[in-house]
């Protein structure tokens, strides 16, 4: 067959709408074809014009020939309509292309589905049928349709011909499940209106001319079936309290609101009503604790979420599970007054000074800083629900000007140094000076390995060794043995017997370490300790206060603050000890940084830590993410704490602590592993 055309390419873009095709390279075509048997010249001359060979084109195995237009009228300027020679085989033939029969836009209707702002969409489950409508408007030959539709991965194509003009329509049938559902296709088709049709002016050949409307729109297949994006959360709720349980999938992206549903059950059980994307339960009762879960359909499948658990308690009135403590400051100190509370729902707190309200303090902690007659006196926190109110045990708070204030006399941890695990050594940093300090302290600092044993067993750093740097990490000490020199011996003895040192080092032999230095008041000081001989096991490193006895006085440097920063190992941790001293109590800030690490690029930081506060054995403060507390923000800045401020699932506690011994312990609250810093501040 030889054939010469022409074409009119758009797009439909809604059931009643077409625009000219702007993504092709032109809108209007002319074409010219023979098939691969033809021999001899392959050309045509245009009327009036000069002949034009028509090539062979090998990835079609056909001759033919295509030119693009911009207009209608570019393209009839260069092949007008008219009497059109064909050679080949030896002879020409002429054949009439007249008529200008561009038929009307062939206007696609389909069986299913909804136009929408980009494309069509329908159910690939469904049979889909198109119908092509068109105006017969022909003088001569017979219409013929052809339709592709292409996707990303698959595709269907079908073809369908009227033998006569007397329909306006053709139709093609794409049946159920043969489009994948999710994907996207480009329907094409393609309107031939074959204006003449020659059979015999070559023998064996049919010659035709040819105008031809092509069109094309976007097809989707559906969407996925929803899927659950934004699941219910649990819940604990006290009787009569309002809860809500909130579902988002991606239904509502893929389909019009009107096309998703949502039905909430409760312990399996469909919820009459409970038909929207959000559940309230205005009021709960005992009855209403259980498991509930929500299904989101869409007219592509449906998606059922998790359950989500709502536990509901009775009231409880207000409790106190720690009272505040009477405590003794200097004059202008810092007191730091904390309550722990339950009931339920839970109780709002109020803290009054010699029974008046103090204004704002509605916090489980209190910081009353310059301690003076403004404020010194006797202060209550009262708990209240809906259950009642309940008045905590009364707290004193006193001032005493003496010459020997509480302040820490000792700073010490506890960990473990494993080289395999890229924990090379043990690194505590402390500040020595204080305000209105001078001078320089004594102080005895050790290295415990071997002296370990009757409290750790054979777990110890069996040859620790100890070095000292000052703030531009310049090493001013080291020892390893504290036996070795044998001046060194006579220091630590007097320093230990001073100090009260605990685990006193007896044993010259031992491999423990330890030097006495004095240290002017500083930015920081750095203490290392790592295994001699690469070895990994438990260490404790200690700095005494070694001021000699009664001669200590408000201008003497002091132990200000503690901090080491390690590696804790699963199911680890991280011990701080500090020892106060003095005839009254000292207020300190104690953190544990893990989530705040990262801000200063430090890798593998801890993401959930835990502080606890001991004395002795008895848990005296937890913490498990400080939330950005503005009075402890402001603790941490008169403490200018580094690094500040931490982030809100850091641990912070600011206590006021009689003179006694502590320990602050970090750890992971899910026992992984993870970088943490402790610190402790003095406060003034």
């Amino acid at each position: 067959m030889a054939n010469i055309g022409k074409q009119h390419k758009w797009v439909q873009t809604s059931a009643s709408t077409f625009v000219d095709d702007s993504d092709s390279n032109g809108i209007w075509r002319f074409s010219a074809g023979v098939d691969n048997s033809a021999t001899g010249t392959i050309s045509f001359t245009p009327p009036g014009g000069t002949a034009q060979a028509i090539p062979y084109l090998a990835s079609q195995g056909a001759y033919g020939l295509g030119v693009f237009f911009s207009t209608q009228a570019a393209l009839d300027a260069a092949y007008p309509d008219g009497n059109y020679a064909v050679t080949f085989n030896g002879t020409t033939t002429t054949v009439a292309f007249t008529g200008g029969n561009y038929s009307n836009v062939p206007l696609a209707t389909l069986s299913q589905g909804s136009w929408g702002s980009s494309w069509y969409t329908i159910d690939p489950s469904v049979p889909l049928t198109i119908t092509l409508n068109f105006t017969t408007n022909y003088t001569a030959g017979y219409a013929h349709m052809s339709l592709t539709v292409s996707g990303n991965s698959d595709s269907y194509s079908n073809s369908v011909s009227s033998p006569n003009l007397s329909t306006n329509q053709l139709t093609i049938t794409i049946p159920a499940n043969t489009l994948t559902r999710g994907n996207t296709y480009t329907v094409k088709m393609d309107l031939d209106n074959i204006s003449t049709l020659n059979t015999t002016a070559v023998s064996g050949w049919t010659i035709a001319t040819y105008y031809e409307q092509e069109s094309h729109f976007s097809l989707a297949a559906g969407a996925p079936a929803p899927s659950i994006t934004v699941q219910p959360q649990g819940q604990t709720a006290t009787v009569g309290q309002a809860v809500s349980f909130t579902v988002q999938s991606t239904a509502i992206a893929n389909y019009p609101s009107s096309q998703v549903t949502y039905q909430w059950y409760f312990n399996g059980n469909p919820i009459s009503g409970a038909t929207q994307s959000i559940y309230n339960i205005p009021s709960v009762a005992l009855s209403s604790a259980g498991s509930y879960s929500v299904k989101v359909t869409d007219p592509s499948g449906s998606a059922t979420s998790v359950s989500a658990n709502l536990t509901v308690t009775t009231n409880s009135a207000p409790s106190f599970t720690m009272q505040p403590v009477s405590v003794t400051v200097t004059p202008g100190g810092t007191a730091a007054f904390t309550v722990g509370v339950g009931g339920s729902p839970t109780p709002t707190l109020q803290w009054s000074r010699n029974g008046s309200l103090i204004s704002g303090a509605n916090g489980s902690l209190l910081v009353v800083s310059n301690a003076g007659p403004s404020n010194i006196g006797n202060y209550t926190c009262t708990a209240t629900n809906s259950s009642g109110t309940v008045p905590s045990a009364t707290a004193t708070l006193s001032t005493q000007a003496t010459a020997t204030p509480g302040r820490m006399i000792n700073l010490s941890v506890n960990a473990k140094v494993n080289p395999s695990q890229g924990i090379s050594n043990l690194t505590m940093g402390f500040v020595t000076g204080g305000s209105g300090t001078s001078g320089s302290q004594s102080l005895l600092i050790r290295a415990g390995g071997p002296a370990l044993i009757p409290y750790v067993g054979n777990t110890v750093l069996v040859d620790p060794e100890l070095k000292v740097f000052d703030s531009a990490q310049v090493q001013i000490a080291s020892n390893a043995g504290w036996g070795t020199p044998s001046s060194n011996v006579a220091l630590v003895n007097a320093a230990q017997a001073n100090t009260g040192a605990g685990l006193v080092y007896a044993n010259t032999a031992s491999l423990d370490s330890a030097v006495v230095l004095s240290l002017a008041a500083s930015p920081g000081y750095t203490v290392q300790v790592d295994g001699k001989n690469g070895d990994a096991g438990t260490t404790l490193a200690e700095v005494y206060d070694n001021t000699p006895a009664n001669t200590y006085t408000l201008a003497t440097p002091r132990l200000v603050n503690l901090s080491c920063r390690i590696t804790v190992p699963a199911n680890g941790s991280l011990t701080d000890g500090f020892i106060i001293n003095g005839s009254t109590a000292k207020t300190v800030l104690i953190r544990a940084i893990g989530p705040g690490l990262t801000q200063f690029g430090v890798s593998g930081a801890m993401s959930d830590p835990v502080l606890t506060v001991y004395n002795g054995s008895t848990v005296i403060a937890s913490n498990s993410g400080w939330g950005g507390d503005p009075q402890l923000s402001a603790a941490l800045t008169v403490a200018q704490a580094q690094p500040n401020p931490p982030q809100a699932k850091d641990c912070v506690v600011l206590l006021t602590l009689a003179p006694g011994s502590y320990t602050a312990v970090a750890t992971s609250s899910s026992g992984a592993s993870g970088n943490v810093l402790v610190d402790i501040y003095e406060i003034q």
